[in-house]
């Protein structure tokens, strides 16, 4: 009720392409939001790839990159999460790292968390 007249129509997603399109074919004016929390996930996985059983360090790591992420936006991570070195990790590494680079380079549009905070 009342979605007409509200002066914001957002939606929350966790990335699936469903949902998006789900959001921009019945209702056009939503800004389609990648959910913050789901993309801490994707950071607390690719923290346990890189840091294992180093928990105060992968916990320093986690928070600093969902620190910059509400505070400089999905883009912002993404350029961090390409210039690590995961030379000397193992392929299960590896492949977390490639799987968050994924989600990021695909979603990256829709983590503009500052703008999203800055706008209520």
């Amino acid at each position: 009720m009342g979605w007409d007249e509200a002066e914001q129509q957002l939606a929350l997603t966790d990335g699936s392409s469903g949902l998006q399109d789900f959001a921009r074919i019945n209702f056009p004016l939503t800004e389609c939001i990648l959910d913050f929390w789901h993309v801490t996930d994707h950071l607390t996985e690719l923290g346990l790839a890189i840091y294992g059983e180093q928990e105060s360090k992968r916990i320093e790591q986690v928070d600093s990159w969902c620190h910059q992420l509400k505070a400089k936006g999905g883009l912002a991570v993404l350029r961090i999460i390409e210039a690590l070195d995961l030379g000397t990790h193992d392929a299960a590494d590896k492949a977390a790292h490639g799987d968050c680079l994924r989600h990021f380079r695909n979603h990256q549009h829709r983590m503009d968390h500052p703008c999203y905070l800055a706008n209520g």
